[in-house]
This record gives C-alpha cells, sequence and structure tokens, in this order.
C-alpha cells in the first residue's frame, strides 16, 4: 500500500496500492495495443477508450508532415519517424476537451494522476508538436495545441499547484518547469495573435510559473527536488534531474524578456556544480559535500547529460567536458535500456527508474546541440540508432506499463531529433550578485544516491 501522511490527507487522500496498478494495468495491456487512438477523460484508464482507425485523412497529413520534415534536411527515415509521432501523438491527446496529454507513473493524488503530471506532459507534447516543421500548415495539430495551451493556462487557479504547500514528495514543480517553457515558446510563436483573451492566460500564467519555481527554489542550497525533505522553508538537497529542467525554462523565459531574477538561476547552477563529481558523474541528489561514488556512473548519465548541458551554456564547464558525458551515455546505455517498461522504480545497483529512459534521450538530444558544430553529426547519427532499437511497431516509444505514457516517450523522442533545428538553451552569463549561498547553512547536508524519502514516496517521480 502506499501510505500517505495524515497530515496531508486533506489534498491528497489516499494513494492505489501499487499491486492494485500493476492488475490493472495487466488487463490493459492484455486487451489494447499501444498504438490506441482513443481519446480518454481526465482521471480515466485509457482501457475504456475506443479505438480510432486512422482515415485517408489522416494519412494524407501523415504524408505531409514526413514531407515537412524532409523539407528541412531530415533523412528519409527520421523524417517519416517524425511524421508518424506526430500522427500518434495527435491520437493519444485526450480529455472531455481534448487538451490533456498527462504524464503517467504510479504516483497518485486521490487516485488520480496528479495535475503536476497533466500539466508537465500536456507542455512536453505541444512543444514536440510546436518544435516539429510545418506547423503552421497543419490546422489539427496547431488546434491541439492551442487547446493545451488553455489547459496549461488555466491549471495555475488548481489549488494543487499553489506553491505555497507543506513540501515533502511533491510533483507540482515539474507543471511549473515545463508548463513555463511551452508558454513562453507559443507566445513567441504567433499562434495567440487571434486569440487575445487566450494570450492575457497565457501571460498570465506565465508569471505564475515563474513565481512557482522561484517559491520552490531550494534555500540556501539552490536547485529544485521533487522529493524535499521536510518544509519548503527548510534545506533540501537537489536533484539534477530536476533542476536541470526547471532552470532551462527559467533561462527561455529570461531570454524572452520576462523577468526572472539572477539568484535562482545562479544558485541552481552551483546546486549542478555541487552534484558534480571530479569525473564528470552526478549524484542523484545532494549538495556536494559527501563524495560522488564514480561506481554510480552507469545510471548517472541522464543528469549527466542534462545537467553538463546547463553547465556548458554558463560557460562552467568546457566542451571535452560534455563530449565526455555523452560518450558516457552511449557507453553505459545498455545499463538504462535493462529498466525500460519494467515494474518497481528505483531498482539497484543504480537506482534507474523506467522513467528516466526517454528523460536521458531527450536531454542527450540538447547536449549534443551544445557540442561545437564539428563533433555533432555522430553523436546525433549514434542517438538515431539507439532510438531506432527501442522504437515501438506503431511509431511510438514508451519507457513505462503504461499504454498512456507513451506520449510522453513519444514526445521525448522526437525532442532528441528535433534538436537539430530547435531553439538552443540560452547562454547564461553570470550574475554580480553572490548567489551562491551560505556554506555553513548546508554543511550539514549530505549526498545520496536516489531520494531518502519514505517508501511511498520513492514509488515514483
Amino acid at each position: 500500500m502506499v501510505v500517505v501522511p495524515e497530515t496531508d490527507r486533506e489534498c491528497y487522500g489516499d494513494a492505489m496500492p501499487l499491486s492494485l496498478q500493476r492488475l490493472t494495468w495487466s488487463v490493459v495491456v492484455a486487451s489494447m495495443a499501444l498504438s490506441a487512438h482513443g481519446h480518454v477523460g481526465a482521471g480515466q484508464s485509457p482501457a475504456g477508450a475506443e479505438t480510432v482507425e486512422p482515415d485517408e485523412t489522416d494519412e494524407a497529413l501523415e504524408a505531409a508532415r514526413t514531407a515537412a520534415a524532409k523539407e528541412v534536411g531530415f533523412s528519409d527515415r527520421d523524417a517519416a519517424w517524425i511524421g508518424t509521432g506526430i500522427t500518434r501523438l495527435l491520437a493519444m491527446q485526450e480529455g472531455e476537451a481534448r487538451d490533456q496529454w498527462p504524464y503517467e507513473g504510479v504516483y497518485r493524488v486521490r487516485g488520480g494522476i496528479p495535475v503536476g503530471y497533466r500539466v508537465g506532459g500536456t507542455s512536453i507534447v505541444a512543444m514536440t508538436l510546436m518544435q516539429a516543421p510545418g506547423l503552421n500548415e497543419d490546422p489539427p495539430r496547431r488546434e491541439a495545441v492551442l487547446r493545451a495551451a488553455k489547459f496549461v493556462a488555466n491549471a495555475i487557479d488548481d489549488r494543487l499547484m499553489d506553491p505555497d504547500y507543506r513540501g515533502g514528495y511533491d510533483v507540482r514543480g515539474w507543471g511549473y518547469a515545463y508548463g513555463l517553457r511551452f508558454l513562453v515558446r507559443l507566445e513567441a510563436s504567433g499562434l495567440l495573435d487571434r486569440d487575445p483573451g487566450l494570450a492575457r492566460a497565457v501571460a498570465r500564467a506565465i508569471d505564475f510559473y515563474i513565481g512557482g519555481l522561484e517559491a520552490t527554489e531550494i534555500p540556501n542550497v539552490g536547485g529544485w527536488n521533487y522529493a524535499r525533505r521536510g518544509p519548503l522553508d527548510v534545506p533540501s538537497p537537489a536533484a539534477p534531474f530536476m533542476t536541470a529542467p526547471c532552470l532551462r525554462s527559467l533561462l527561455e523565459a529570461r531570454a524572452a524578456g520576462h523577468e526572472v531574477e539572477d539568484g535562482p538561476i545562479d544558485r541552481g547552477l552551483d546546486s549542478l556544480e555541487r552534484c558534480r563529481g571530479a569525473d564528470g558523474t552526478y549524484a542523484y541528489s545532494g549538495d556536494g559535500r559527501g563524495r560522488v561514488d564514480p561506481a554510480s556512473r552507469p545510471g548517472a548519465i541522464g543528469r549527466m547529460v542534462a545537467g553538463d548541458a546547463l553547465l556548458r551554456s554558463a560557460n562552467r564547464i568546457g566542451a571535452e567536458d560534455l563530449r565526455r558525458s555523452l560518450e558516457s551515455f552511449f557507453a553505459y546505455w545498455d545499463e538504462l535500456e535493462v529498466r525500460r517498461a519494467q515494474t518497481g522504480t528505483h531498482v539497484a545497483p543504480y537506482g534507474v527508474a523506467p522513467y528516466y529512459f526517454m528523460y536521458a534521450h531527450g536531454a542527450a538530444g540538447e547536449a549534443i546541440e551544445c557540442l561545437p558544430r564539428e563533433w555533432r553529426p555522430a553523436f546525433r547519427r549514434a542517438l538515431r540508432g539507439r532510438l531506432d532499437q527501442v522504437r515501438g511497431e506503431d511509431g511510438t516509444w514508451n519507457d513505462r506499463i503504461f499504454p498512456r505514457s507513451a506520449n510522453y516517450g513519444t514526445a521525448l523522442a522526437l525532442d532528441a531529433m528535433l534538436a537539430s533545428i530547435g531553439p538552443a538553451i540560452p547562454e547564461w552569463r553570470p550574475s554580480e550578485s553572490d548567489a551562491g549561498g551560505n556554506p555553513e547553512e548546508v554543511r550539514g547536508l549530505k549526498t545520496s544516491k536516489g531520494p531518502d524519502i519514505p517508501a511511498r514516496e520513492a514509488d515514483d517521480s
């Protein structure tokens, strides 16, 4: 049983037992193909969704999406992956208003997918759809993105997105990070020009998500962690896995002209450096006061490429350092692959959870584009080769046991390819202010290989 403390029952209720989830999903997996095209209502299982077969219009649109990818230089194979992937993602949009792509893990709030996962997952997929070539000539894609934007913008009124909460294990921060990045990109895309009401809602939500990240920054230490060791005002180890995407979102917001404080960015970068060992291996969480075990490197490769891409953008490490992280990603890729689509989460020996698999590929795609140009082609080819090994017969990618999470996996796989034409991580110049925090106040924190939290919280992130 996943147990929720009494103090959290008002907000969270009782979570679904993991054993029941596995039983439920064994039935789901047996009864539906991973490529199901049904639209699922909020909080519902995709088991009851009606399968929608592609028609001639879908096939024509998929051909046009493939052609658009070819026009910007993608190979025939990669363009076909992109065209099929977009079509599959559009078919997976769910909810009564068909406005969501929820990320699904085992963690539950009142028995349902938490709003942070709904906002974060929806934003990840929507950004992928925007980034792929041919958006302006693809009305179904534009409409899907705008429906998602309304959901993400309005989600700020959900009380479980309020940044003033008790702390502990909580996933609303994923909503802040990816919701912010999606809406910042949307605001700059021109898609809001004909809808001033939605444009106002998006602007309001951008301010909210920036404020949410600033409010939930770990005091003194810097960075972010979904598994805090107490109330929000108590220092806690930072998680590079979460800190890297939070930083990127703040950097993009600032580069777009939004008001973002220097301090959280500088301290977040400091926290990445503290979690980075001398050989480039990253701790799962910590402040760097403890020793980072080099033997943990095979399980650290996802957070290594994510963290080093941000540090490289801030000129805190060199290009050779980032290259070594990417070489480690490919050298130890098999250690991630054995956990793909498996049950359990932080399993020994490296504590690698299934959801980490596609996250790592998306991060690797971003990191490759931070290398010198002449180094990129070989790494791009290597990454395509790994994606080819784990692509489903239906044209999707999925690193979980849940059919629904193919939306997340497919989006990140496409992101890994589209990074070559997508927005780069904005450069960051160090602030003049002292943003490093007080070392004496963080001296007691230790580095850990995984979140030192109750068993219920280690089930998912």
